[in-house]
């Protein structure tokens, strides 16, 4: 038995590296990007580092007792545990030292063929390392191979540990926040006096969505609203111009995100006017952050106070280890496109909003409308174009669609959510918005500034109006506001000056702490038009 400690001891530093280490490690990293606290997880996760511990010493000990039976040397155990050294330290290089060139997971699909250097890199370390072994084995015996291999494994987990204690010692591991559950509460309800909704699908290309639209059936869909292609939007990501829309506030990188967030949305003057003439506001933002005692007036979002279920934990942190601690060539393997612990909240399944296009596109199909006599605001914003191309136009699930299939899903979703307003007969004492937070582009990132907008106010019907006002989202909150006291869309920007310069804020994804002013001086989507100020934002 006293042979078996070296495999108990690689079985607890897999275990706990893998699952305890990484984990809140990537928590106290990432703190502001998750909606959940320590508490939530800390159950789950002692459960798989057990589950995983246990496991991999149930392993061995059934390889040793085998061997065992069948011959009182211990060859086939010693090589299996050799091999697993092996694999150990592999792991170790690949998670801790091969990671500044892993992908972003933001939903976009991964092209794993550009990663050759990485996976020679891998190949070239792991022949070092099984040279070095074959050269031990046959210099030493295999118990003193075995024996090192296990000394090594503690300097490792020595090693591990020394640089995982900032993060047990951190605040941001066990600060609470407002956890935030985002529900389907209302979602289907509407007034019989007036209405305000907005439904922005995410990355979609004005003139792109616009060519699909004079391409559809669906055509004379928008006739009653204002359609403003040459809208610049003010942010590249979703993350900065959801708030920036909702509020009206820039984000001049000059507090912590969430701060930001928070004082934006306490601030807003839509959410201020919405209050004051009575409406049912109502956000269906998966990623929302405002967690503020104002942020109560929202109806459908609720503090969570639960746990994340054991079996969905497993699942997500698992194909997020996989991905980190797998070599490139297989990292593809780990089924991991976007990384959310959201889902894993023990009522997700049944009350909670998603970004899903057909989910969504299933609710406004099959449900009637419930009409309520108080004033009722909608904000939903769902996938859209995003990312991966996975919808066709009739909102079927597909492999390796197109942008445009996407766009085309995303029609159907906007003339749906349209047609049963119409059919409610609350459409005419509504406020429509459809748009999008930014616009689309991957390698020529610059096709993210013209981002589609329609608009139609209360009792407005005209015949398919075009105007070539030179929008910003830095204008939308006025024009909101003046939507609401019943301008019409034809009647809205209107101190908008065709020969302005345009803001807008400039960062790549995930390096939000360093922003790059630049203003639009033609139009929107024409890139060779912008320049920089020279304003940067750092954080």
């Amino acid at each position: 038995m006293k042979k078996l400690i070296p495999a108990y001891i690689l079985s607890f530093i897999i275990a706990f590296m893998l699952y305890i280490v990484e984990p809140i490690s990537m928590f106290v990293n990432n703190r502001n990007d998750f909606n959940f606290n320590f508490s939530n997880f800390i159950k789950p996760m002692l459960l798989i580092f057990f589950v995983i511990f246990i496991g991999l010493s149930l392993f061995y000990t059934i390889i040793y007792f085998i061997n065992k039976k069948f011959s009182n040397k211990l060859g086939f155990y010693n090589v299996i545990l050799i091999i697993s050294y092996i694999g150990f330290i592999l792991l170790y290089i690949q998670g801790n030292y091969m990671t500044s060139n892993l992908p972003k997971l933001d939903g976009s699909t991964i092209d794993w063929s550009i990663y050759g250097k990485e996976n020679i890199i891998f190949f070239v370390i792991l022949a070092i390392v099984v040279i070095t072994y074959v050269i031990c084995c046959k210099k030493y015996k295999m118990e003193k191979v075995i024996n090192i291999s296990k000394n090594i494994s503690l300097a490792i987990f020595a090693m591990v540990f020394v640089g995982f204690i900032p993060s047990l010692l951190s605040g941001e591991l066990y600060s609470n926040k407002k956890v935030l559950f985002v529900s389907n509460n209302n979602i289907n309800n509407i007034s019989t006096n007036k209405n305000f909704v907005i439904l922005l699908l995410d990355t979609i290309d004005s003139s792109s969505f616009k060519e699909v639209v004079d391409n559809s059936e669906y055509k004379d869909l928008f006739n009653d609203f204002t359609y403003y292609p040459d809208t610049l939007s003010m942010y590249p990501f979703t993350r900065d111009a959801i708030p920036q829309i909702l509020s009206g506030k820039t984000n001049y990188n000059e507090t912590s995100f969430v701060d930001y967030y928070n004082t934006a949305m306490d601030s807003s003057p839509l959410i201020e006017k919405l209050s004051e003439n009575g409406y049912d506001i109502n956000l269906y933002e998966h990623d929302i952050k405002w967690n503020t005692e104002k942020s109560k007036i929202v109806s459908n979002i609720y503090e969570y106070t639960g746990s994340f279920t054991n079996k969905c934990y497993a699942k997500q942190e698992t194909k997020y280890v996989l991905f980190k601690y797998l070599p490139y060539f297989l990292k593809q393997y780990s089924k991991i496109d976007y990384f959310s612990m959201n889902s894993c909240k023990d009522d997700y399944v049944d009350n909670s909003f998603t970004v899903d296009n057909i989910k969504f596109n299933n609710i406004i199909t099959s449900n009637e409308l419930n009409k309520v006599e108080q004033n009722y605001f909608e904000f939903v914003h769902l996938e859209g174009a995003h990312s991966p191309f996975d919808n066709d136009k009739d909102l079927n699930k597909i492999e390796d669609g197109t942008y445009t299939q996407k766009l085309e899903a995303s029609l159907t979703i906007a003339k749906n959510f349209i047609t049963r307003l119409k059919e409610s007969g609350t459409y005419d004492n509504s406020i429509i918005i459809i748009m999008a937070d930014h616009g689309y582009g991957v390698d020529d990132w610059q096709s993210r500034l013209n981002p589609v907008l329609y608009i139609k106010g209360f009792n407005e019907h005209q015949n398919g109006n075009i105007s070539n006002k030179a929008v910003s989202y830095a204008d939308l909150m006025d024009a909101f506001i003046e939507l609401l006291d019943g301008k019409k869309s034809t009647e809205i920007f209107s101190n908008v000056s065709n020969d302005r310069e345009r803001p807008f804020i400039w960062y790549l994804y995930l390096e939000e702490d360093h922003m790059e002013e630049m203003v639009a001086a033609g139009k929107a989507w024409d890139f060779g038009q912008m320049k920089k100020t020279g304003q940067e934002y750092d954080r």
